[in-house]
């Protein structure tokens, strides 16, 4: 059954009578590994990962070949990896808090002063002695880009959360090889309540172990890109591999760059697949992609939390994804209020009527914030 109206409401949006009590939890629960306990803070938002500094290039004339060199008419350094996401939900006024790990090294310190001027709390934000932050180059050209990380940091201590109601509505994590003491932690705070997000990174290994997916039991979305998705379920379309993964997780959506999203849901009593098109940003050329599917993933975490309908949840998600393109990284193109009311204007002046539709609730939203402001 493939649904594209915009009334759909799934039930995967968190609600105040969450707390689970699933048999699945307890085979997979173990022992914790020791780590930082979260007492008394409430937030919309946790943030869980590994941290980058992004050095994006972009605007070249053409990709050089061995032992050629082209010039680059932009450079930028930033915030990258799961510090995006956290960046991208605050600035659409959600509480968040970023739980990763920094070296004391410049690069370290460039994240920290960065995220510094944005609103994400860095209550749980380690700095490790000694230690080198992970660098990202990522290089724009012809509509997509090509990375090239340094990975330095021992796996981030994971905030052990004391469930008390309302602590988190939500986790956003990074699913990696080896990384099992995650588990815990997720079982923990979906057993609790929290909407818990889960994404995947790329497998440098080539191997694309299965494995790594185990913790999707206690997951409530997953936001894979179409090469992840596909290489993780053996899957030859984006669209496959959706229903594939909506056998692990109750909604699976897999983002296909301009191409579009797909999402694939078998909860309740209505099975059902939606897909949302790439939309037009109406303004200044497309720059670069880096973090465009972290930006993709913390506005579809907002409109959950807003209780949007899923159609609303992607396509809202697809335009922020989309205004994030004209900056250089994730982190700074995230769009706020101010992106999203200019790029509304412009669609009305354009009178672009299937746009329109789609995004008419767009306009209360707005509307929401201007009283709130």
């Amino acid at each position: 059954m493939v649904v594209t109206t915009e009334d759909f409401r799934g039930d995967d949006a968190p609600k105040d009578d969450r707390r689970r009590d699933d048999d699945r939890v307890k085979d997979e629960r173990g022992e914790a590994a020791p780590s930082l306990t979260l007492q008394s803070l409430s937030v919309d938002v946790l943030v869980v990962g590994v941290t980058y500094l992004d050095v994006v290039v972009a605007d070249l004339d053409e990709f050089p070949g061995p032992g050629e060199e082209a010039r680059a008419g932009g450079l930028t350094l930033c915030p990258g990896g799961i510090a995006t996401r956290a960046v991208a939900t605050a600035r659409l006024g959600l509480d968040t808090v970023l739980s990763t790990s920094l070296g004391t090294d410049r690069a370290g310190a460039l994240v920290r002063a960065a995220l510094g001027q944005e609103a994400v709390r860095l209550d749980l934000a380690d700095d490790l002695a000694g230690a080198s932050t992970p660098v990202t180059v990522s290089v724009a050209h012809d509509g997509d880009r090509r990375m090239f990380t340094r990975d330095s940091l021992a796996p981030v201590r994971q905030p052990r959360m004391l469930l008390d109601d309302g602590m988190c509505r939500c986790i956003m994590v990074d699913l990696r090889p080896g990384q099992d003491e995650i588990l815990p932690l997720l079982v923990d705070v979906w057993t609790a309540g929290a909407y818990v997000v889960a994404d995947v990174g790329w497998d440098p290994s080539g191997i694309w172990d299965p494995a790594v997916l185990k913790p999707l039991s206690v997951c409530d979305l997953f936001t894979p890109n179409a090469v992840e998705a596909m290489a993780y379920t053996g899957a030859d379309t984006p669209v496959d591999a959706a229903r594939r993964l909506a056998e692990q997780v109750p909604l699976a959506v897999v983002t296909d760059g301009a191409r579009g999203v797909h999402a694939a849901s078998l909860e309740g009593t209505r099975p059902c697949e939606v897909f949302v098109p790439a939309v037009t940003a109406y303004g200044p050329r497309q720059r670069d992609a880096t973090g465009a599917g972290d930006v993709f993933g913390a506005a579809l975490v907002a409109g959950t939390l807003w209780g949007l309908p899923l159609a609303d949840r992607l396509a809202f998600g697809a335009l922020c994804a989309a205004l994030s393109l004209s900056s250089l990284g994730g982190a700074p193109g995230a769009p706020g209020w101010t992106e999203l009311q200019r790029w509304w204007s412009r669609a009305l002046q354009q009178g672009d009527s299937p746009v329109l539709s789609r995004y008419e609730f767009l306009d209360s939203l707005l509307a929401d914030q201007r009283c709130s402001a």
